[in-house]
């Protein structure tokens, strides 16, 4: 990746259920199908963090570890710059993966509140991460959704089948409006730019996005 010119790559390995030293183990039992669906082991991390730390150039290109919790119904995120990972705890719900995100990392328990995670390929999984679940206390840490892979679009993924798109769940809809984050506009292709200064000095301009040629 670093030769093709890519600026910042990161390794994010499956975690499923093999976070324990019997996994360790059983790696070096079963065949290599075992590791596909077993995931990242204690060994594998500490690799993981090895081969980052081989091809990271300082100034020049930025090797990340992470690893993409991996949940079948709901879907996958991807954790980045955490000490540790953690596996799928409880099937079919979210809230123990974001229980973790907010825990600091301790002696006794790990956590994750030393990194920041995404949504991947949203839509893919039919349960939707439980329609995009929403916990404020995370929402500093959860920083991107996976839009295109390859062919893949899945912003709108399964939306010609009638389901609605990542970005209009009806939760986050809700939650939106309640911050008062909405606007309406009778006219298509709205330009939208944004200014913003510190401390009242000159301000920095954002835009302009989506504009028809001559409005403002």
């Amino acid at each position: 990746m670093r030769s093709a010119g890519l600026d910042v790559a990161a390794l994010t390995d499956h975690a499923t259920f093999s976070d324990n030293v019997l996994g360790d183990v059983l790696a070096d039992l079963l065949p290599p199908d075992y590791h596909q669906a077993a995931g990242l082991t204690p060994e594998g991390w500490a690799t993981t963090r090895a081969y980052a730390d081989a091809a990271n150039a300082d100034g020049a290109f930025t090797a990340i570890r992470g690893f993409e919790w991996s949940e079948p119904l709901l879907g996958h995120v991807n954790v980045w710059f955490t000490e540790h990972y953690v596996d799928v705890l409880q099937a079919g719900v979210m809230a123990p993966l974001l229980e973790w995100l907010r825990r600091k990392p301790g002696l006794v328990l790990d956590g994750g509140a030393d990194g920041i995670a995404g949504f991947n390929h949203p839509g893919r999984e039919y349960g939707r991460f439980e329609e995009f679940r929403f916990d404020p206390r995370v929402r500093d840490q959860m920083v991107s959704i996976e839009m295109f892979n390859r062919r893949d679009d899945f912003l709108f993924e399964g939306y010609a089948d009638g389901r609605s798109s990542p970005l209009c769940a009806r939760a986050g809809v809700k939650a939106a409006m309640q911050a008062r984050r909405f606007f309406a506009t009778r006219t298509s292709g709205l330009r939208v730019d944004a200014t913003a200064s510190v401390d009242g000095g000159e301000p920095s301009r954002w835009g302009p996005c989506c504009a028809p040629a001559g409005e403002t």
